[in-house]
C-alpha cells in the first residue's frame, strides 16, 4: 500500500472516488485540508489510489475503511467515466467514480485521516437533481467541475433507482 504523501515519481495515477449511500441516498463528502497536495481546501468524495491487485471496488471499499471507518458492498452499483487532474507540477490523477451502497449506517461516520480530511459532510442525492445547485454548496477542485455538471444528474438517477429498490 503506498502512502497518500509518499509519492516521489510524477506520472498518471489511477485514483478510485465515489458516492457510498446509505438507504436514503445520503452519502459523505470530505473537505481536504490545506496539509494535502491534491486539492487543498476543496470538497472531494472519499477518495484515494487504485492499488495493484485490487478492483476498483476493492479500491473504493478499502479507502472508505482507512478514511470513515466504513464499509461499503463489494459489487458497485455504477462505475462512471473518469476525469483527469493535471494540476501542472508535474503530477496527473486519473480519477475515476462509483456508486455503491454502505453495509450500516453514516450514523458511524469518522474522521480517521484528519490531516487529509478537515470537517465531513453528509449530503442527500437529491442535491445532485441541479448540479450546479451542488456546486454552489460545495467548492470542487475546478478540475472536478464539468465531471459534475456532466455527470451530476446521472448519479442522482442511479442514486435514486438504487433507493426505489431498497424501500
Amino acid at each position: 500500500m503506498t502512502a497518500w504523501n509518499s509519492f516521489t515519481v510524477p506520472m498518471p495515477y489511477s485514483v478510485v472516488a465515489g458516492f457510498a449511500i446509505d438507504k436514503d441516498g445520503n452519502f459523505p463528502i470530505l473537505h481536504r485540508s490545506s496539509k494535502v497536495r491534491s486539492a487543498p481546501n476543496c470538497w472531494s468524495l472519499p477518495s484515494g489510489l487504485h492499488e495493484v491487485g485490487e478492483t476498483q471496488s476493492e479500491s473504493f471499499s478499502r479507502e472508505m475503511r482507512e478514511e470513515l471507518g466504513l464499509f461499503v458492498h463489494m459489487n458497485s452499483t455504477a462505475i462512471l467515466p473518469p476525469y483527469e487532474n493535471i494540476p501542472g507540477d508535474g503530477w496527473h490523477w486519473v480519477i475515476t467514480h462509483l456508486v455503491s451502497r454502505l453495509s450500516g449506517s453514516l450514523v458511524d461516520v469518522e474522521n480517521l485521516e484528519p490531516d487529509k480530511h478537515d470537517e465531513i459532510s453528509i449530503v442527500n442525492y437529491q442535491l445532485l437533481q441541479d448540479p450546479v445547485n451542488f456546486l454552489n454548496h460545495y467548492q470542487v477542485h475546478p478540475s472536478a467541475i464539468s465531471w459534475y455538471l456532466t455527470y451530476g444528474s446521472r448519479v442522482y438517477q442511479i442514486i435514486s433507482n438504487e433507493c426505489s429498490h431498497r424501500n
